[in-house]
C-alpha cells in the first residue's frame, strides 16, 4: 500500500504574480496479495487527485485554477532483473481562468471544459544491485516517452 501526500506553495513576492500553490493526494494498494500465490502477475489500484492555483483576480479567488483527478490498474511481472508493466486509467483535468480586463466592469471568466480520457502506459524496468533504470511509453491525451534512474541505498 502506498499513500501520497504532496504540495508546494511558492510565494513570489510580486503582487501581480500572486502566490503558487500545488496540492493533492493519492492512493494505491496492492490486490494481487488477495489473489493467491499462484496468482501469475502483480496487481495494483489507484487513484490520486490535485489541484494547482496561481495568482489572485479582482474577486477575490485565483486566477488560474486547476484540478487532477486519476483512478487506474497496473499489472507487472518481474523476471530476474527486468521487471514489464503495463498500466490504464481514467483521467481528468480541468481548469478556470479569471481576470479583469481593461475597465473594471471587464471581467473575463474561462472555463475550460473538463478533458477526460483513457490512459494506457506501457513499461519496463531493469534492477540490479542499487540501481533502477526505466523507460514507458504513454498512450493518452498527450502521448509521451520517459525515462527515470534511481540510485538506491
Amino acid at each position: 500500500t502506498e499513500a501520497l501526500f504532496r504540495f508546494a506553495f511558492f510565494y513570489t513576492g510580486n503582487e501581480s504574480l500572486g502566490d503558487y500553490n500545488l496540492y493533492g493526494l493519492g492512493l494505491r494498494h496492492s490486490i494481487s496479495q488477495y489473489l493467491g500465490v499462484s496468482f501469475p502477475v502483480d496487481m495494483a489500484v489507484g487513484t490520486f487527485w490535485q489541484r494547482f492555483s496561481m495568482g489572485d483576480n479582482e474577486k477575490g479567488g485565483d486566477l488560474v485554477s486547476t484540478e487532477a483527478f486519476t483512478a487506474g490498474i497496473q499489472v507487472s511481472k518481474q523476471f530476474a532483473m527486468l521487471e514489464p508493466y503495463v498500466g490504464m486509467s481514467y483521467d481528468m483535468f480541468s481548469m478556470d481562468v479569471t481576470y479583469q480586463g481593461d475597465t473594471a466592469e471587464d471581467v473575463i471568466d474561462l472555463s475550460f471544459e473538463s478533458n477526460e480520457h483513457l490512459h494506457m502506459t506501457f513499461g519496463l524496468s531493469f534492477n540490479v544491485a542499487f540501481l533502477v533504470a526505466h523507460g514507458e511509453y504513454n498512450i493518452g491525451a498527450q502521448d509521451a516517452f520517459a525515462l527515470g534512474l534511481v540510485v538506491q541505498h
